[in-house]
């Protein structure tokens, strides 16, 4: 009788992610981290989530990092309210607003030079 002996792939530990929290329960193949951003960042990709496997190479599929997304947010102690955010350019700067139903919170000029 032949024994075949399997090799365990492992990962190793997740990296860290700035401005992120991080979940997971193992590091091998097929196990899955679950990264959070920050409340006012997100992924590129607009998400607030992220999750990476293990393959089966031994590396954790995908990387990103949470990006500043929203300047404007307010929170309670209890929620969190999502605040509008409108930019509008032009040739001589920007103009930023922050809004929440019908009542403007914030309005910041940026202008070039």
């Amino acid at each position: 009788m032949k024994t075949i002996a399997f090799a365990v792939v492992d990962c190793g530990e997740p990296a860290d992610m700035r401005n992120a929290t991080m979940s997971y329960t193992g590091t091998t193949f097929e196990e899955t981290v679950n990264y959070t951003c920050a409340v006012g960042f997100r992924f590129p990709n607009g998400a607030k989530r992220l999750m990476i496997s293990c393959n089966d190479s031994g590396n954790w599929t995908g990387s990103n990092e949470c990006e500043g997304w929203n300047i404007c947010y307010f929170e309670s102690k209890s929620k969190l309210y999502t605040i509008h955010l409108a930019i509008v350019e032009s040739s001589r700067g920007m103009i930023v607003t922050c809004w929440f139903k019908a009542l403007i919170l914030a309005q910041l000029y940026l202008s070039t030079i």
